[in-house]
């Protein structure tokens, strides 16, 4: 279903105007949006501190095995 059917398809079943719900429908897009890029960034992050934390312990397992 494309938007404007959409948009058409809410304003029928809640009696609001398509533009009404158009800018609700926008607005959520935006807040999902920001959300999943945080999500992604706090992700991304997490990972490179994990990945950092794994190869310095590699590397002292390689040290001691050196040694």
């Amino acid at each position: 279903m494309n938007k404007r059917k959409l948009m058409e398809e809410v304003a029928r079943r809640t009696g609001y105007t398509p533009e009404v719900c158009e800018k609700i429908l926008d607005t959520f897009e935006e807040v999902l949006s920001d959300t999943v890029s945080n999500k992604m960034k706090d992700a991304s992050e997490t990972f490179r501190s994990n990945a950092a934390e794994a190869l310095e312990l590699i590397r002292g397992v390689f040290r001691k095995t050196a040694k």
